[in-house]
């Protein structure tokens, strides 16, 4: 059994990447995950537009319109409660903000709890702007630091390997949780990190 070394001075919240490998993106794989034997805190999940303007569980763009993608209505509609950490597909600046205005409306009354991040900042920026009551992030592979002074977001989710301990106590010192991705097994997290975003093989 392989084990991820996790350094830290408390637990962080182990949240399943895709749900499972071999179903990655799907609400099946999504149930799975949240219960035994895997447990995982929460589900991050990849939503886009497919050619229909129809919003599809799909992580890849040259697979947004496979036939086999789960619809996010499909998602909002699972009679299970899931904790869903949701990475908005966005691309560009018109297509940030309708997808934020059109996630918003879908899950209005769904029996998840939702975390909602994105690459793009026009996406987040109005996530923020309609003022949802579910948490909002920012997801990165690199650190701009300016980009966190006029975003008012609750988490950062980042590439671990950009990170450091005085990068996480600047998060922490203004409000913002940090969730963590990147991370091999067996590498050692040294520091005090909210969440840690896993592939299944490291979940086993």
């Amino acid at each position: 059994m392989k084990i991820l070394k996790i350094n830290v001075q408390r637990m962080p919240k182990l949240i399943s990447h895709r749900g499972l490998t071999s179903q990655q993106n799907t609400v099946r794989a999504a149930r799975l995950v949240c219960n035994p034997p895997y447990n995982a805190s929460s589900v991050e999940l990849d939503v886009r537009y497919n050619s229909k303007n129809k919003l599809v569980l799909c992580h890849d763009a040259n697979k947004k319109d496979s036939l086999s993608n789960d619809t996010f209505a499909d998602l909002c509609s699972s009679p299970e409660p899931l904790s869903v950490v949701l990475d908005m597909k966005a691309c560009g600046i018109n297509e940030g903000y309708a997808m934020a205005h059109d996630v918003i409306q879908q899950l209005k009354g769904t029996h998840h709890t939702w975390q909602l991040c994105s690459f793009n900042e026009y996406c987040v920026k109005r996530l923020l702007e309609l003022g949802t009551h579910w948490p909002v992030g920012v997801i990165t592979s690199g650190i701009p630091i300016n980009l966190f002074n006029h975003l008012k977001i609750d988490f950062v989710s980042t590439d671990f390997n950009m990170l450091s301990e005085d990068l996480v106590q600047y998060f922490h010192n203004k409000g913002i949780l940090v969730y963590v991705w990147a991370l091999g097994v067996g590498d050692a997290l040294p520091f005090v990190v909210d969440g840690v975003i896993l592939d299944y093989n490291q979940l086993q």
